[in-house]
Protein backbone atom coordinates (compact mmCIF):
# COMPACT_ATOMS: atom_id res chain seq x y z
CA UNK A 1 0.00 0.00 0.00
CA UNK A 2 1.76 3.45 -0.64
CA UNK A 3 1.64 6.47 1.85
CA UNK A 4 -1.38 8.20 2.83
CA UNK A 5 0.93 11.21 2.12
CA UNK A 6 0.45 11.27 -1.64
CA UNK A 7 -1.20 14.21 -3.20
CA UNK A 8 -1.94 13.80 -6.73
CA UNK A 9 -1.96 16.55 -9.54
CA UNK A 10 -3.16 17.62 -12.77
CA UNK A 11 -0.35 20.12 -14.09
CA UNK A 12 -1.81 23.57 -15.17
CA UNK A 13 -3.85 21.29 -18.03
CA UNK A 14 -7.60 20.99 -17.97
CA UNK A 15 -9.04 18.06 -19.02
CA UNK A 16 -10.09 18.07 -22.85
CA UNK A 17 -12.64 15.53 -24.58
CA UNK A 18 -11.33 13.57 -27.45
CA UNK A 19 -15.42 13.89 -28.44
CA UNK A 20 -16.16 16.92 -30.45
CA UNK A 21 -19.56 19.03 -29.19
CA UNK A 22 -20.72 18.27 -32.94
CA UNK A 23 -19.94 14.77 -32.61
CA UNK A 24 -21.99 14.51 -29.64
CA UNK A 25 -24.92 16.81 -31.42
CA UNK A 26 -24.79 14.77 -34.45
CA UNK A 27 -25.28 11.15 -31.55
CA UNK A 28 -28.36 12.98 -30.53
CA UNK A 29 -29.56 14.19 -33.23
CA UNK A 30 -29.99 17.79 -33.06
CA UNK A 31 -30.01 20.05 -35.30
CA UNK A 32 -28.44 22.91 -33.86
CA UNK A 33 -25.57 23.16 -31.41
CA UNK A 34 -26.68 23.16 -28.15
CA UNK A 35 -24.59 25.59 -26.02
CA UNK A 36 -24.51 23.12 -22.90
CA UNK A 37 -23.52 20.44 -25.04
CA UNK A 38 -19.72 21.64 -24.23
CA UNK A 39 -20.11 21.40 -20.46
CA UNK A 40 -21.61 18.17 -20.70
CA UNK A 41 -18.88 16.80 -22.71
CA UNK A 42 -16.45 18.13 -20.36
CA UNK A 43 -17.99 16.69 -17.57
CA UNK A 44 -18.57 13.22 -19.11
CA UNK A 45 -14.94 12.55 -20.14
CA UNK A 46 -13.66 13.81 -16.62
CA UNK A 47 -15.75 10.88 -15.37
CA UNK A 48 -15.01 8.55 -17.67
CA UNK A 49 -11.04 8.75 -17.00
CA UNK A 50 -12.02 8.97 -13.29
CA UNK A 51 -13.64 5.59 -13.60
CA UNK A 52 -11.34 3.79 -16.03
CA UNK A 53 -8.23 5.33 -14.15
CA UNK A 54 -6.40 6.52 -17.59
CA UNK A 55 -6.08 9.44 -19.32
CA UNK A 56 -7.39 9.97 -22.55
CA UNK A 57 -5.58 13.15 -24.52
CA UNK A 58 -1.87 13.32 -22.87
CA UNK A 59 -1.69 15.07 -20.19
CA UNK A 60 0.63 15.74 -17.14
CA UNK A 61 0.44 14.70 -13.93
CA UNK A 62 2.75 15.25 -10.95
CA UNK A 63 2.52 13.10 -7.57
CA UNK A 64 4.22 14.28 -4.35
CA UNK A 65 4.95 12.22 -1.49
CA UNK A 66 5.23 13.98 1.84
CA UNK A 67 7.29 10.73 3.16
CA UNK A 68 8.83 7.41 0.89
CA UNK A 69 5.77 5.52 -0.04
CA UNK A 70 7.72 2.06 0.69
CA UNK A 71 10.91 0.54 0.68
CA UNK A 72 12.03 -2.67 0.26
CA UNK A 73 11.65 -5.29 -2.72
CA UNK A 74 8.51 -7.14 -4.65
CA UNK A 75 8.44 -9.94 -2.27
CA UNK A 76 9.94 -8.56 0.93
CA UNK A 77 8.51 -5.17 0.97
CA UNK A 78 10.04 -3.96 4.65
CA UNK A 79 13.73 -4.94 3.54
CA UNK A 80 16.11 -2.77 4.00
CA UNK A 81 17.00 0.30 2.18
CA UNK A 82 20.71 -1.31 2.08
CA UNK A 83 19.51 -4.55 0.06
CA UNK A 84 20.57 -4.36 -3.69
CA UNK A 85 17.07 -6.38 -5.03
CA UNK A 86 14.46 -4.13 -7.53
CA UNK A 87 12.53 -2.23 -5.04
CA UNK A 88 8.46 -2.41 -5.29
CA UNK A 89 7.52 -0.21 -8.72
CA UNK A 90 5.57 3.27 -7.35
CA UNK A 91 2.26 3.15 -9.70
CA UNK A 92 1.54 6.29 -11.92
CA UNK A 93 -2.02 7.26 -11.51
CA UNK A 94 -4.04 7.28 -14.78
CA UNK A 95 -0.78 6.29 -16.91
CA UNK A 96 -1.16 2.91 -19.24
CA UNK A 97 1.67 1.81 -21.31
CA UNK A 98 2.60 5.55 -23.14
CA UNK A 99 4.20 7.85 -20.00
CA UNK A 100 7.03 10.08 -20.50
CA UNK A 101 9.07 10.85 -17.32
CA UNK A 102 9.74 14.83 -16.29
CA UNK A 103 11.39 14.81 -13.31
CA UNK A 104 11.86 12.67 -10.81
CA UNK A 105 12.82 15.04 -7.53
CA UNK A 106 13.62 12.92 -4.27
CA UNK A 107 14.19 15.75 -1.17
CA UNK A 108 14.96 18.09 -3.90
CA UNK A 109 17.27 16.49 -5.84
CA UNK A 110 16.32 15.62 -9.64
CA UNK A 111 17.60 11.70 -9.62
CA UNK A 112 15.38 11.15 -13.21
CA UNK A 113 18.24 9.67 -14.74
CA UNK A 114 18.74 6.98 -12.01
CA UNK A 115 14.92 6.03 -12.20
CA UNK A 116 13.04 3.22 -15.01
CA UNK A 117 9.20 3.22 -15.75
CA UNK A 118 8.28 -0.54 -15.69
CA UNK A 119 5.47 -0.45 -18.36
CA UNK A 120 1.93 -1.56 -17.19
CA UNK A 121 -1.63 -0.40 -16.70
CA UNK A 122 -0.75 1.14 -14.32
CA UNK A 123 2.93 1.52 -15.32
CA UNK A 124 5.64 1.95 -12.23
CA UNK A 125 8.51 3.94 -11.54
CA UNK A 126 11.10 2.17 -10.07
CA UNK A 127 13.68 3.77 -7.83
CA UNK A 128 16.61 1.96 -6.70
CA UNK A 129 18.57 2.29 -3.86
CA UNK A 130 19.91 5.94 -2.76
CA UNK A 131 22.40 6.96 0.12
CA UNK A 132 21.27 10.03 0.03
CA UNK A 133 20.12 12.25 3.05
CA UNK A 134 16.71 13.32 3.99
CA UNK A 135 15.89 16.85 4.08
CA UNK A 136 13.19 17.16 6.26
CA UNK A 137 11.89 21.07 4.99
CA UNK A 138 11.34 18.93 1.57
CA UNK A 139 8.84 16.56 0.12
CA UNK A 140 10.05 12.81 0.00
CA UNK A 141 8.82 12.22 -3.67
CA UNK A 142 7.93 14.50 -6.32
CA UNK A 143 7.34 12.51 -9.79
CA UNK A 144 6.14 14.21 -12.94
CA UNK A 145 5.19 12.65 -16.13
CA UNK A 146 2.57 12.78 -18.79
CA UNK A 147 0.39 9.92 -19.79
CA UNK A 148 -2.41 9.21 -22.39
CA UNK A 149 -3.05 7.78 -25.64
CA UNK A 150 -1.63 10.49 -27.68
CA UNK A 151 -4.00 12.67 -29.34
CA UNK A 152 -7.79 12.58 -30.39
CA UNK A 153 -7.58 10.24 -33.08
CA UNK A 154 -5.58 7.98 -30.59
CA UNK A 155 -8.20 7.35 -27.98
CA UNK A 156 -9.89 3.96 -28.96
CA UNK A 157 -13.67 4.00 -30.61
CA UNK A 158 -14.93 2.27 -27.42
CA UNK A 159 -13.82 4.79 -25.04
CA UNK A 160 -15.12 7.51 -27.11
CA UNK A 161 -18.19 5.47 -27.36
CA UNK A 162 -18.92 5.55 -23.70
CA UNK A 163 -17.90 9.25 -23.15
CA UNK A 164 -20.76 9.82 -26.34
CA UNK A 165 -23.23 7.65 -24.16
CA UNK A 166 -22.79 9.27 -20.82
CA UNK A 167 -22.74 12.68 -22.29
CA UNK A 168 -25.98 12.15 -24.14
CA UNK A 169 -27.34 10.04 -20.76
CA UNK A 170 -26.60 12.98 -18.63
CA UNK A 171 -28.59 15.45 -21.52
CA UNK A 172 -31.51 13.33 -21.86
CA UNK A 173 -31.66 13.70 -17.65
CA UNK A 174 -30.42 16.92 -16.84
CA UNK A 175 -31.78 17.18 -12.87
CA UNK A 176 -33.02 13.87 -12.93
CA UNK A 177 -30.17 11.25 -12.13
CA UNK A 178 -27.27 11.66 -9.88
CA UNK A 179 -23.85 11.91 -11.42
CA UNK A 180 -22.62 9.00 -10.17
CA UNK A 181 -25.14 6.86 -10.99
CA UNK A 182 -25.41 7.71 -14.22
CA UNK A 183 -22.49 5.60 -15.64
CA UNK A 184 -24.57 2.77 -14.74
CA UNK A 185 -27.38 3.79 -16.06
CA UNK A 186 -26.58 4.97 -19.07
CA UNK A 187 -24.60 1.87 -20.17
CA UNK A 188 -21.55 3.81 -20.13
CA UNK A 189 -19.51 1.38 -17.27
CA UNK A 190 -20.76 -1.63 -19.20
CA UNK A 191 -19.05 -0.12 -22.46
CA UNK A 192 -15.75 0.87 -20.44
CA UNK A 193 -15.65 -2.34 -18.37
CA UNK A 194 -12.47 -4.06 -20.58
CA UNK A 195 -10.74 -0.50 -19.87
CA UNK A 196 -10.90 -0.18 -16.61
CA UNK A 197 -7.64 0.13 -14.59
CA UNK A 198 -7.03 -1.62 -11.00
CA UNK A 199 -4.09 0.07 -9.60
CA UNK A 200 -3.23 -0.52 -5.50
CA UNK A 201 -5.26 0.69 -2.87
CA UNK A 202 -3.38 4.18 -1.87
Amino acid sequence: MLSKALISTVVDEPVISPVTVQELADWLALNGTDTTLETLLKSATSQVIDYIGLELIDRKRRLIFETMPYDGTVTTPNLSGNNAYEVRPIPLLYSGTRVTLESVIYFGDEIISRCVVKQGKPSGLIIPKLHLFAKHDKNALEITYITGFGEAQDVPTQIKEGILTLAAFNYENRGGCASENALVQSGAAKILSRWRVYPEVF
